[in-house]
């Protein structure tokens, strides 16, 4: 060998070595801002739940009846704002397989570098929608991927400002990406989990692995989602 040839071989190691630590620190780098945005999202949204169930009546003015608790749902129950693409709305729960993960509006690249996305035209949780079916995604190597171990009958905690809601698991699919249905109302009502299939594929997956959970307990708060969203017409 050359000794040209030797230093263009030595270079070219180092500028493979090079890409290599980027590509390495680039993928450090997302999952620590993703550490970050979770912890401060769930620390803000669950003060605001918690300054929410302590806040005092406003104080009656003499004469005034006496005030009555607002309803835990239905009508007269106060419609919170539909959330903006980002905006945290919650926290979803598995307990038995250490899921814990801040859910934001949208599925956008942004959102779902950071948190679970709620996919936009489906349910909001707690609108009371006929055939209600709340539909999250996340990606499988990072937020959902304890889901590869999810087991009929997992309880699934979703904690909103529209109150707290419980489900469990009844049933999962390998589907297609264009399988719109799994979003569709359901007799009962359900959360749908989604997301990329097969958990340890390289690259952009070609299936979609789905989780339906019927709703088992509900404790809504005083505000509810608005129900009418038209339903999405495109798989995450």
């Amino acid at each position: 060998m050359t000794p040209s040839l030797r230093r263009g071989t030595r270079w070219l190691s180092w500028l493979l070595i090079g890409a290599g630590l980027l590509g390495l620190g680039y993928v450090a780098g997302s999952l620590v801002q993703m550490m970050i945005v979770q912890a401060r999202e769930r620390q803000a949204f669950e003060a605001r739940r918690a300054a929410a169930a302590t806040a005092p009546l406003p104080r009656a003015l003499p004469g005034d009846p006496e005030p009555r608790p607002v309803a835990a749902a239905g009508p007269g129950t106060e419609a919170a704002p539909r959330p903006a693409t980002g905006a945290t709305i919650g926290l979803v729960r598995i307990e038995r397989l250490g899921l814990d993960v801040v859910v934001k509006e949208g599925v956008d690249d942004a959102t779902l570098k950071v948190a679970a996305g709620h996919i936009p035209g489906t349910d909001l949780p707690g609108s009371g929608a006929p055939g209600e079916n709340v539909a999250l995604a996340a990606h499988r190597d990072t937020l959902f991927r304890p889901l590869r171990g999810v087991r009929l009958g997992d309880r699934i905690q979703l904690d909103t400002d529209a109150g707290r809601f419980d489900y469990d698991v009844d049933a999962t699919a390998v589907v297609e990406p264009t399988e719109v249905s799994v979003l569709a109302g359901r007799d009962v009502p359900t959360l749908t989990l989604v997301t990329c299939w097969p958990f340890d594929f390289r690259g952009a997956a070609p299936k979609r692995f789905v989780v339906h959970a019927r709703q088992v307990a509900a404790a809504p708060g005083s505000r509810s989602y608005t129900p009418s969203i038209p339903k999405t017409e495109e798989a995450p």
